[in-house]
C-alpha cells in the first residue's frame, strides 16, 4: 500500500476526513440513543429535584443546607433542562423535521459537557466526604458508551475532563497511586470504546451508503434510478417542472459496432455532461437513469427556452463523447414537457408524456428536440372501448376508426396488460401498394369507398383487436401472435375480392416487441420500417422486423446529419472511372464519382448515402462539392504536365431544383480556367420522368453554354426510348443491366446492338457500362458502340492512383485531334445496310428511316504512313467471312495483308486515296494464299497521316452492298 494510501487510512480511522453520509449516520444513531436516555434523565432529574428538599432535611446539615440546595437545584436544572432540549431535537431530528448539522454539533456537545459538569459537581463533592467518584466515571462511561463522537473532539473531550476532574481531587487530598492508575486506565479504556464506536458507525455508513446507491443510483453512471424517482415525485408537486427525456438514437448499432464497453462508456459520459452543463441561475436539476439508454432530467426553478438551450447543449455534449480515441457522434432524441403536477400521479404522467414526445421526435428522424404543455397532452381515457370512439375528435372521419393519437394511448395500455400476462403479440403495419394509381384511375370518390371497405375487413380479420387508421391508405393494428398470419392472409385476400381490373396490394411489417417493452411509437415505427422494405417486392406479403432494419435507418440518418461535416473534414473523396475508346483502348475520358469513407462506418457503398440524400434534397451539396473538386484536380494535372481527357458528372434532378447547376459549372470552369468540351454533363433514365418541361429547358441551358449534355443509366428506366424523342443528348451510356446476361442470353445481344444502331441513325455517340471481359469488349466494338467502361479497364481510382497509372503508361490519354478523328469514324453504322447514310447528317432533324439490319460483312480500317495497315473494328459477318477465308482472326489477317507485296499496297494505297477524292467507292483486288478478293473501300476520315476507311467483302456469294 502506498503511503498517501496509508495517510487516507488515519484519517479515516481518527475522524480528520468524513463523508456526509457518515456524518447522518452518526447523528441519527446519538439523536436515537439521545432521545431514550435524555427521557430517563429528565424524569430521573424530576424525580431529584421533587426529592432533594426531603432529602436535604434529613441528612444535610442546616448551615449547609442552603448552599447544598443552590448547587444541587442548579445540577438538577440543567440536566432537566439539557434532556428536554435533547428529548425535542431528537424527534425532529429522527422525523427528518429538522436537521442541520451545527445545531446538531452544538446541542450533542453542550449536552456532553453539561453531564460531564454534574458528573465532575457530583463526584467532587463526593470525594470531599471521602466516598468514591463513582458519579464521574459513570458519567464518562455513559457519554462514550452512548454517544458516537468524532475522535479529535472525543480526544480533546475526554483530556480535558479527566486532568481537571484529577487537579480538582488533587487538591482536596493526594491521589493514591492505585487510584492514579485505575483513573488513567479508565480514561484509555473509554477513549479506546469511543474510537471503536466511531469506526463501527463508520464502516456501518459505508455499507448503508453501498447499500442506497445499489437500490436508489444507477451503478453505471450514478444517476438516480426508476426507484429514486418515484420517492422524489412529491418534491415536485405544485411546482412547475420541466421533465426532459432523453434517449440515444440506435443505442444497440453503437455497442454491435464499438461493444458494451463503449456503449457503457457514452452512457457514462452523457449523464455527466447532463450534471455539467447548466441550464439557468437558481435552476435544480435532478437527473435520473430509467432505462438502458434513456436520460430524464427534472428542472425547476428555470424557463422553457433556457430548458430547450440546455438540450440542445446536451446533444452537442452527446455528438464530441469519444471512445478508444474515436469519435461516436452520437445522437439523441429529446422530449420535453412542462407543468404543475397536482399530485404524484400528475408527476408520472408528465414523465410519461415526455417519454412519448421523444419518440415522436424519433419518428421524425431522431436528433430532434419536441416541446409540449402538460396540459394540452393530458386525457382522461376512461370509459373508452378498443375501437369504439365517443369524441369525433378522437375518430378518423372516413372509417371511424381511432386516430393515430388515440390509437397510441389505447396501445400502452395493452402493451402493459400484455407484458403482465406474458401474452405474446405484435404490431402490424399495413400499407396499400399502388393506391394513388387507384385514385387517378378511379377518382377519389371511389377510392374513399375502397378505404372504408379494407378498413371494414381489417375489422372483421381482426376482431376484438385495436386498429387505427395512420394516414391515407395506412392502418396499424396490435394483434396477439396466435393466428396472426391467417389474419394477414384473410386481409390480402379481401383486398384481391375488391378490386376488379386495377392491381392494388397489401403489404404487412410485423413487430413484435420484447418482453417488457412498452413503446407504442417504438413498435409502430419498426413495423413501418420493415413494411416499406417490402413495398416494392411483389413476392413477399408480409415480413418480421429484425435490428438490421432500424440500423440502416439509423445510417441513413447519421448521412443526412452530418454531410456538411464530411465535406469539410475530407469524408467526401472525388474517385475517376477510367473511360476507354472501344477501337484504341485510350483513355477518352473520366467520370467523377464519389465516394465517402467515414470514421465511424468505414467505407459507405454511393447508393447508401446518395439514395439518403436525394431523399432529404440534400444531393446538391456532394454534387457541387464534385464538381469544383474536380475542376481542381484537371487543372492541378494540366499544370503538372498531364495530357487531360474530358470529365463527366452525374446531376441528379433535385440539382436542377435546389440550386443553380449550370452557374456552379460555370464558375468552377472559369475559376480553373477549363475548357468546356471538357466537362459533360451525365443525367440519369428516372430523373428525366418527373417535370419533363422544366428539364428540357435546363438541358437546353447547358448545350447552349457549350457543355456536352448524356443521358445515363440508358435502358433502367420505363420510357427510354421516349425521353430520346423528347430531349437531346450527345452520348447515351448503355446501362450495364444489358451485359450483365450477355454471356447466356442472346436476346440481350440483339437489344444492345439495336441500341447502337439507333443511335448512330439519330446521331448520337454510345457508351456502355460495365465491361468486365474481353468478350465483351470485343462485341460492343463488333456492333459499333464507341466508348466502354468498367473494371476491364480498371474500377474508380482516386486521384493520386490515377496519376501513378498515367505515369507508369497504364493508361494513354487519347488527344483532343485523336478524339476528333475517332467520334468521325464512331459515325459509322456497320449494323446498317447503308452504314454511312447519317455520316454527314448529324446535324439535321429530318432522322426518319425504317432501315434495318444487314448483317453485310463490313469491316474499320486504317493505314499508317500508307505503309502499315489493322484493323479497328468488324462486324460478326466480316469476322465470319476473314476466318472461313483465311482461316484466321483480324489481328494474323492484319498481319498477313502487312506482308503483301508492294504492288497490292500502292494499289490499296491508290484506292483510298481515290475514295478520299471522288468521295465514292472504290475496288481493289489482290490474291491471298491463292484466293482471289475484291474488296469495297469507302474514305472515312483522316488524321495527319492515318486515314481510315470502310471496308466491305464482296465477293461471289455475297450480295452488292450499298455504301
Amino acid at each position: 500500500m502506498k503511503p498517501a494510501d496509508i495517510l487516507q487510512k488515519i484519517k479515516e480511522w481518527f475522524g480528520i476526513k468524513r463523508s456526509p453520509e457518515l456524518w447522518y449516520s452518526m447523528y441519527r444513531t446519538n439523536m436515537r440513543v439521545g432521545l431514550y436516555s435524555s427521557l430517563v434523565i429528565f424524569v430521573f432529574e424530576l424525580y431529584m429535584i421533587w426529592n432533594m428538599f426531603g432529602y436535604a432535611e434529613k441528612h444535610v446539615s442546616e448551615e449547609l443546607r442552603q448552599e447544598w440546595l443552590m448547587g444541587h437545584g442548579i445540577c438538577y436544572g440543567m440536566m432537566v433542562f439539557m434532556s428536554g432540549a435533547m428529548i425535542i431535537y431528537a424527534i425532529a431530528f429522527l422525523r427528518n423535521m429538522y436537521i442541520e448539522h451545527g445545531t446538531t454539533v452544538f446541542l450533542t456537545s453542550l449536552y456532553s459537557i453539561v453531564i460531564a459538569g454534574f458528573g465532575m459537581y457530583i463526584s467532587y463533592n463526593d470525594y470531599k466526604k471521602g466516598e468514591a467518584v463513582i458519579i464521574f466515571l459513570a458519567m464518562m462511561a455513559a457519554v462514550a458508551g452512548i454517544y458516537v463522537m468524532n475522535p479529535i473532539f472525543a480526544t480533546i473531550y475526554f483530556l480535558t475532563n479527566f486532568i481537571a476532574f484529577y487537579v480538582m481531587i488533587s487538591n482536596v487530598n493526594p491521589v493514591s497511586t492505585a487510584m492514579r492508575v485505575n483513573y488513567i486506565s479508565f480514561m484509555a479504556l473509554i477513549f479506546i470504546v469511543t474510537l471503536s464506536r466511531y469506526n463501527e458507525a463508520r464502516f456501518t455508513a459505508k455499507n448503508q451508503n453501498a447499500y442506497k446507491n445499489l437500490s436508489c443510483y444507477d451503478p453505471l453512471t450514478g444517476a438516480k434510478n426508476l426507484r429514486t424517482l418515484n420517492n422524489e415525485r412529491m418534491n415536485y408537486v405544485d411546482r412547475e417542472v420541466f421533465v426532459m427525456v432523453s434517449d440515444v438514437d440506435d443505442f444497440k448499432f453503437i455497442n454491435d459496432r464499438f461493444g458494451h464497453e463503449a456503449g457503457d462508456k457514452a452512457m457514462a459520459e452523457l449523464v455527466k455532461a447532463a450534471n455539467d452543463l447548466p441550464c439557468s441561475e437558481g435552476c435544480g436539476k435532478e437527473i435520473y437513469r430509467i432505462n438502458g439508454d434513456q436520460v430524464v432530467v427534472f428542472l425547476t426553478d428555470t424557463h422553457k427556452d433556457d430548458v430547450v438551450k440546455y438540450g440542445e447543449a446536451l446533444a452537442d455534449a452527446a455528438k464530441r463523447i469519444e471512445h478508444a480515441g474515436y469519435t461516436l457522434y452520437l445522437t439523441i432524441s429529446t422530449g420535453i414537457v412542462y407543468g404543475v403536477p397536482k399530485d404524484p400521479e400528475d408527476c408520472e404522467k408528465i414523465m410519461h408524456y415526455a417519454d412519448r414526445m421523444m419518440y415522436d421526435a424519433k419518428k421524425e428522424g431522431g436528433a430532434r428536440i419536441k416541446v409540449e404543455d402538460f396540459l394540452i397532452l393530458k386525457e382522461d381515457d376512461d370509459g373508452y372501448g378498443l375501437n369504439n370512439i365517443y369524441d369525433k375528435e378522437d375518430a378518423d372521419p372516413l372509417t371511424g376508426l381511432p386516430n393515430m393519437m388515440r390509437f397510441r394511448d389505447r396501445a400502452q395500455k395493452l402493451m402493459v396488460s400484455m407484458n403482465m400476462y406474458y401474452q405474446p403479440y405484435a404490431f402490424v403495419f399495413f400499407d396499400i401498394v399502388n393506391f394513388k394509381s387507384y385514385n387517378e384511375k378511379y377518382g377519389f370518390q371511389n377510392g374513399d369507398l375502397m378505404i372504408k371497405s379494407f378498413a371494414t375487413s381489417l375489422m372483421d380479420a381482426f376482431e376484438g383487436n385495436l386498429i387505427s387508421r395512420f394516414n391515407g391508405d395506412q392502418f396499424v393494428a396490435v394483434a396477439p401472435m396466435d393466428h396472426l398470419i391467417d389474419k394477414i392472409e384473410t386481409v390480402h385476400h379481401s383486398l384481391h375480392s375488391m378490386q376488379q381490373h386495377s392491381h392494388l396490394e397489401v403489404k404487412a411489417g410485423i413487430y413484435q416487441p420484447s418482453e417488457g417493452e412498452t413503446n407504442v411509437s417504438v413498435a409502430c415505427d419498426r413495423a413501418k420500417i420493415v413494411c416499406d422494405s417490402i413495398k416494392h417486392n411483389y413476392e413477399l406479403k408480409y415480413k418480421y422486423y429484425d435490428d438490421s432494419m432500424m440500423r440502416e435507418l439509423k445510417k441513413k440518418q447519421y448521412i443526412v446529419d452530418t454531410i456538411d461535416e464530411a465535406i469539410e473534414n475530407g469524408y467526401i473523396q472525388v474517385y475517376y472511372q477510367p473511360v476507354c475508346r472501344a477501337v484504341s483502348g485510350e483513355l477518352c475520358g473520366m467520370e467523377v464519382l464519389a465516394r465517402w469513407n467515414d470514421p465511424r462506418f468505414g467505407f459507405l457503398q454511393p447508393n447508401e448515402f446518395i439514395d439518403a440524400l436525394e431523399q432529404n434534397r440534400l444531393i446538391y451539396k456532394i454534387d457541387r462539392f464534385m464538381v469544383r473538386k474536380a475542376c481542381s484536380d484537371l487543372n492541378k494535372m494540366r499544370k503538372d504536365g498531364f495530357e487531360i481527357v474530358p470529365i463527366s458528372f452525374n446531376v441528379s434532378r433535385v440539382d436542377f431544383e435546389l440550386c443553380d447547376m449550370i452557374g456552379i459549372v460555370e464558375e468552377a470552369t472559369k475559376e480553373f480556367k477549363i475548357d468546356k468540351k471538357m466537362i459533360h454533363i451525365e443525367i440519369t433514365e428516372t430523373a428525366l420522368m418527373d417535370n419533363a418541361d422544366y428539364l428540357s429547358h435546363e438541358i437546353k441551358r447547358f448545350h447552349d453554354a457549350g457543355y456536352q449534355v448524356w443521358m445515363d443509366d440508358f435502358g433502367s428506366g420505363y420510357s427510354s426510348l421516349n425521353t430520346l424523342q423528347e430531349y437531346h443528348f450527345d452520348v447515351l451510356k448503355i446501362d450495364m443491366i444489358f451485359l450483365k446476361n450477355y454471356g447466356t442470353s442472346a436476346k440481350s445481344r440483339e437489344i444492345l446492338a439495336s441500341v447502337v444502331d439507333m443511335c448512330k441513325k439519330i446521331g448520337i455517340h454510345t457508351l456502355a457500362e460495365g465491361v468486365e471481359t474481353q468478350e465483351q469488349l470485343d462485341f460492343l466494338r463488333s456492333i459499333g458502340c464507341e466508348k466502354v467502361q468498367g473494371y476491364f479497364f480498371d474500377k474508380p481510382l482516386p486521384i493520386t492512383d490515377l496519376r501513378s497509372n498515367l505515369e507508369s503508361g497504364k493508361f494513354k490519354c487519347e488527344s483532343r485531334e485523336s478524339a476528333t478523328y475517332f467520334e468521325k469514324i464512331g459515325r459509322v453504322n456497320m449494323l446498317s445496310q447503308a452504314p454511312m447514310e447519317y455520316f454527314h447528317r448529324f446535324d439535321r432533324e429530318d432522322d426518319d428511316t425504317s432501315e434495318i439490319f444487314s448483317g453485310k460483312p463490313l469491316a474499320i480500317a486504317e493505314t499508317i504512313d500508307n505503309m502499315y495497315f489493322h484493323y479497328l473494328c468488324a462486324n460478326d459477318k466480316y469476322i465470319d467471312v476473314v476466318t472461313r477465308l483465311t482461316g484466321h482472326d483480324l489481328t494474323k489477317s492484319s498481319n498477313n495483308i502487312n506482308d503483301l507485296s508492294e504492288n497490292f499496297k500502292e494499289a490499296f494505297r491508290r484506292s483510298i486515296i481515290e475514295s478520299m477524292h471522288s468521295g465514292h467507292i472504290a475496288r481493289t483486288e489482290f490474291d491471298i494464299e491463292g484466293l482471289h478478293y475484291t474488296v469495297k473501300v469507302k474514305y472515312i476520315t483522316s488524321m495527319k497521316d492515318r486515314h481510315a476507311v470502310l471496308l466491305a467483302i464482296d465477293g461471289a456469294e455475297e450480295e452488292e452492298l450499298i455504301v
